[in-house]
């Protein structure tokens, strides 16, 4: 039985699973502080991305990204308290929508 606990535990370290589940977090996390952080909030802002330290955020427009950097920050520090300094390094905003 403790073969197969270790096989399965070398398979998700080979797959990276850990840090796909990590990543899943930080974006369900960063999507809820949107939501509390933008009042009115607009259902196409979305953060769809996290690689390399990068988190990127859609926009639908250049007024909501002017918006969302002025939130930048705090967002930015609210993740960083909850799962340390090296999960995110810097927000990327893009002008799309993400369907």
């Amino acid at each position: 039985m403790d073969k197969l606990v270790d096989l399965i535990k070398g398979r998700l370290n080979h797959h990276s699973l850990s840090a796909s589940a990590q990543s899943a977090e930080v974006l369900f996390f960063a999507n809820q502080l949107l939501k509390g952080e933008l009042q009115p909030f607009n259902d196409r802002i979305q953060a769809y991305k996290l690689e390399k330290g990068t988190l990127y955020i859609s926009s639908p427009n250049s007024v909501w990204s002017q918006e969302l950097w002025g939130v930048q920050k705090t967002i930015l520090t609210k993740i960083k308290s909850r799962f340390g300094d090296q999960s995110v390094k810097k927000v990327q905003i893009k002008s799309l929508t993400i369907d």
